[in-house]
């Protein structure tokens, strides 16, 4: 995967610890820079990220909401 970056919210309750919210960041290089965008932007223009969620059960309603308590 490469350099990463994980950040997060911890939320302590009666249960203990419990994670509210985490954010996983993957770097990319400035000289390929450009290459990335447009291969993003030819991912999200396909549509197969619909059938990535759909593989995993996520809607994009539910994304975001999953460890909430």
């Amino acid at each position: 995967m490469g350099t990463c970056r994980g950040s997060g919210i911890l939320r302590k309750g009666p249960q203990g610890w419990k994670i509210e919210q985490y954010h996983l960041s993957v770097t990319v290089p400035n000289d390929i820079m450009q290459r990335f965008i447009q291969l993003n932007e030819d991912f999200n223009k396909s549509k197969r990220w619909i059938t990535l969620y759909n593989n995993v059960g996520f809607t994009p309603a539910s994304i975001g909401n999953q460890y909430r308590y």
